[in-house]
């Protein structure tokens, strides 16, 4: 009797083991609003700090004097106002234009941190004067303050391209089409042991190689697996190809990264770590890719 009841149990915990990232999977990919308005995630383990909101904000106002920085749409959420903020570095002689998306997932804190130091560097360093660069963030200023991946909704806001009942599923959508971006890059962070980066079918191997070269010669570490726990091909980098696209095509995933293609913009979604306690450790890798981007994509761009 014991023997059966061994066993059992070890069928079931080997069921349940199978059965849990169904359920993951399901929730997180196939769910466009899984939450009951902006909860903290209880699936994953992270390492989470508070961002003082007006702290933030008042830090993109100070480089009013240098960027056009305005307020482009606020969000309204138990008696409170959220803003969310458009930065261009506008540059007349500029060859090719950059679409940056921060915060779109709240409890993905170190995307929102890295833009004060991204500025900072725009306006420092010439390499950037090649460029128009639109900043938005915080894309879910509500999520952000409660530490959620859901926006005050409960949705999944890189989730909803398809048929964008978010707001910040919409702002991203209106920016694509008034911008007219040569590439797009959005910051994301994750579970993984490490950071790596995603590119879409029309980001180049040429420019994923570059990015790959820079990250590993700035000492960054590298995941060998996806937020899925799937290895990937290379060490820190992910590529949107047939496959994958034809995956999220038959399940019905409509991504930011799905819909750039869609428009004819490829699109660099970055990975930094959730289980990181150093918080530079996560803002470094993004002005990596970034730096990279600017660097390097005229000379690898089709």
């Amino acid at each position: 009797m014991k023997k059966w009841m061994i066993l059992s149990a070890v069928i079931l915990a080997i069921a349940l083991l199978a059965f849990r990232p169904l359920q993951l999977f399901h929730k997180y990919y196939l769910t466009p609003c899984a939450a009951d308005g902006p909860e903290k995630q209880d699936d994953f383990e992270m390492h989470l700090e508070e961002v003082d909101l007006e702290a933030y904000y008042e830090s993109l106002d100070q480089f009013g004097d240098e960027f056009d920085v305005q307020v482009i749409n606020k969000v309204s959420y138990k008696e409170k106002t959220y803003p969310i903020y458009q930065i261009d570095s506008v540059n007349e002689e500029s060859q090719n234009r950059l679409l940056l998306f921060a915060a779109t997932h709240g409890n993905e804190f170190a995307s929102a941190l890295v833009i004060p130091e991204l500025l900072r560097e725009i306006g420092e360093n010439e390499m950037y004067q090649s460029w128009d660069i639109r900043i938005v963030t915080p894309i879910n200023p509500v999520g952000l303050d409660y530490k959620s991946r859901y926006n005050e909704h409960g949705c999944d806001i890189n989730r909803d391209f398809k048929n964008f009942q978010t707001l910040g599923a919409q702002i991203q959508k209106d920016a694509i089409q008034e911008f007219n971006p040569d590439i797009i890059v959005s910051l994301h962070e994750g579970p993984q042991k490490g950071f790596f980066a995603i590119g879409t079918a029309s980001v180049s191997s040429e420019l994923e190689s570059l990015m790959l070269s820079e990250l590993q010669s700035e000492g960054v570490q590298m995941a060998s697996k996806s937020f899925l726990g799937l290895p990937l091909a290379k060490d820190g980098l992910m590529h949107e190809g047939f496959v994958i696209t034809t995956a999220k095509k038959i399940f019905g995933i409509h991504t930011l990264g799905r819909y750039g293609e869609s428009q004819g913009v490829g699109v660099i979604t970055t990975e930094s770590s959730w289980f990181d306690t150093d918080v530079q450790n996560r803002i470094k890798p993004h002005m990596v890719v970034v730096e990279t981007v600017v660097n390097e994509y005229g000379k690898t761009a089709p």
